[in-house]
């Protein structure tokens, strides 16, 4: 089985890209997707949502306190080898995920020049930033050494095989409105955290670089789990287009026909420019991966399409 990915980023309209406070990051090896949209109205918003995505791919492979299982587990403090319920999932990974963040909250207070700030930014800044978080992982196979990639660089298309006898899972967390849509024989199969888009609103769940307004985060982090097959195709998305791709499907129409369609940067740019204009998608920064699992999937042009870091 072959995985593809590619990765296309834009910042809101009149903004430049140093202003762009989503973030993204992949590891093929490691079989691990990572989008956040950083709050605006927060201090070093796109520094923190660079921490989280980045953490979230990269970061070493967290454990839960009190407990040393036997066999070999994952990022999510799960068993490789022994299914796991979903409840148990949950317990595991709320107390993995607690331990996992806090030296971020800690690199991210430690980036800050705080001598350097004035009274008023120093104290938005002790509030903390916010951004949402949709991390996905494959597992159930080995895949290979890839290339990896993470905001900042340009979009880009990598491969990786694995054995396509042995079966291959997914499981995702989010926290907030970042989207991860699966779409199997051409058809929306599965939408996380999300699945309609009137469940979009103004305040979505954030993740914060300040402990103390994390509190109320854990009883509402998410978590999903499904099964892979040849010639799925998955979408991490922050909200804008995410909102408009369950729009999109719920008038009936294939907006994952209309992603998989984008060849360049310069096709997304057209895309969201084009949807700005016609006042269909809100004007934010917008991030999207796109994750195919066979290289069917894929235009010979996709196919040849270098990433470039």
């Amino acid at each position: 089985m072959m995985m593809f990915v590619q990765v296309f980023w834009l910042p809101k309209e009149g903004n430049t890209t140093e202003e762009y406070e989503d973030a993204v990051a992949y590891s093929i090896s490691e079989r691990r997707f990572a989008v956040t949209d950083g709050a605006t109205e927060s201090s070093f918003a796109e520094r923190w949502a660079q921490s989280l995505v980045r953490g979230f791919v990269f970061g070493e492979v967290p454990h839960w306190e009190g407990e040393a299982p036997a066999e070999p587990i994952d990022k999510f403090g799960r068993s490789l080898t022994l299914p796991v319920p979903i409840d148990k999932f949950r317990s595991l990974t709320l107390s993995a995920l607690k331990n996992w963040l806090a030296p971020l909250q800690r690199e991210w207070r430690e980036g800050i020049d705080w001598k350097r700030l004035p009274w008023f930014a120093v104290e938005k800044a002790q509030a903390g930033a916010f951004a949402s978080l949709l991390g996905l992982e494959f597992v159930g196979c080995s895949a290979g050494a890839s290339p990896s990639h993470s905001a900042g660089a340009s979009p880009s298309l990598s491969s990786s095989e694995t054995p396509a006898t042995e079966s291959l899972r997914w499981r995702a967390i989010a926290i907030g409105d970042s989207c991860l849509f699966q779409v199997r024989n051409d058809a929306l199969f599965r939408a996380f955290p999300l699945d309609r888009a009137e469940q979009f609103g103004n305040r979505p769940l954030l993740l914060s670089s300040n402990p103390v307004n994390n509190q109320r985060v854990w009883d509402e982090v998410q978590f999903d789990e499904g099964d892979c097959q040849i010639d799925d195709i998955f979408f991490l998305v922050t909200d804008a287009l995410a909102h408009w791709f369950l729009v999109q499907h719920e008038a009936g129409a294939k907006p994952w026909a209309t992603l998989c369609d984008l060849n360049t940067q310069e096709d997304f740019d057209s895309l969201i420019v084009h949807l700005r204009q016609e006042r269909l998608i809100r004007n934010d920064d917008v991030t999207l991966i796109i994750i195919h699992l066979d290289c069917n999937a894929l235009s010979s042009g996709q196919r040849n399409y270098e990433e470039k870091q």
